[in-house]
């Protein structure tokens, strides 16, 4: 969970790949501040290769957290929290993707979405592993 999908995580890989000489928007914006993933959610929806890359990622460590949860739980419905829920525009198509690849049939139609403010009471407890 947290080591790989996480808004801390990804900020890190950002931060590694600026620090290595990749060219991206997200230097700019994050002008001198640590890095951040609203940082990087930033560069992406500008089209920057770097930070798309790593929402990409991002979406498939997410997506084979909810795959492991769909086949352990089997919810009827799927709430992420946490900062990288503020990004599900960028995330969900990767994480849609990997959920897609990873379980049968019947657990493809199963709703994926942010978890809404006031949510949370109702979210499965296994939902706690992705409150990334």
């Amino acid at each position: 969970g947290e080591a790989l999908a996480s808004g801390t995580a990804l900020a890190q890989f950002a931060t590694e790949a600026l620090a290595s000489g990749q060219p991206s928007l997200i230097r700019g914006i994050a002008a001198g501040e640590p890095v951040r993933g609203a940082h990087i959610a930033a560069a992406a929806e500008r089209g920057d290769p770097l930070a798309l890359s790593l929402m990409q990622r991002e979406g498939e460590w997410i997506g084979i957290g909810v795959a492991n949860m769909l086949l352990v739980y089997s919810p009827e419905r799927v709430a992420i929290g946490g900062g990288v829920s503020q990004n599900m525009a960028l995330l969900a198509p990767h994480i849609r993707r990997t959920v897609n690849q990873r379980v049968m049939p019947p657990f493809r139609e199963v709703p994926i979405a942010a978890a809404q403010l006031g949510d949370n009471a109702g979210v499965i407890g296994a939902a706690a592993s992705l409150m990334v």
